[in-house]
């Protein structure tokens, strides 16, 4: 079983194994799923309550659902399994801020500013629990992940994973976004 990680603009690929830790998924239901036991709203909110829960032990306030970035996550999860390619940069050259332009072009103007974490999993590493748990081991991912700026997040989620020969795998693609200019509208 294995995990891969990538975040920020960068296409730094890390990977490694870590340990359960039953703990950090508590209270958070459908966190030890896989997507055959688990819906992917399930999964997804399972995804954003630990992420919350991570941005609580720093005293931060908590990732807000967003449906313009969410759709920005979903549809690049599921290029990144179709295509078999797992970068921040998309085979045809997009970039996060050019897939946000496409997909919600009258929402972009609303944010000051965006990030991204990527990742896949196969067998029990592909739960939101050993997923937020890399993402937390990582500087860069975890950087995002407990960025002040950063309110909103979309979680897309996609059965597969983005390179050939894995089975049982599922990746996924967390979109932040700071939306101060959203709440000043």
């Amino acid at each position: 079983m294995r995990i891969a990680l990538a975040a920020g603009v960068a296409a730094a690929t890390l990977a490694f194994v870590l340990p359960t830790a039953a703990a950090e998924a508590r209270g958070c239901r459908y966190a030890n799923a896989t997507l055959g036991s688990a819906s992917q709203a399930q999964l997804s909110r399972a995804t954003r309550c630990l992420l919350n829960k991570q941005r609580a032990r720093y005293h931060m306030r908590r990732f807000r659902a967003s449906r313009p970035l969410t759709a920005v996550a979903r549809r690049y999860a599921g290029r990144m399994v179709s295509a078999k390619d797992f970068s921040h940069v998309g085979p045809g050259g997009s970039t996060l801020l050019t897939r946000v332009e496409h997909t919600i072009p009258s929402e972009v103007s609303s944010f000051q500013a965006f990030g991204e974490n990527l990742g896949w999993g196969d067998g029990r590493m592909a739960t939101p629990r050993q997923l937020v748990k890399s993402w937390m081991h990582s500087p860069v991912h975890r950087a995002n992940i407990l960025t002040r700026g950063f309110d909103e997040i979309g979680i897309g989620i996609a059965g597969g994973a983005p390179v050939t020969g894995v089975r049982n795998a599922i990746t996924y693609v967390t979109v932040f976004g700071n939306s101060a200019k959203r709440r000043r509208r």
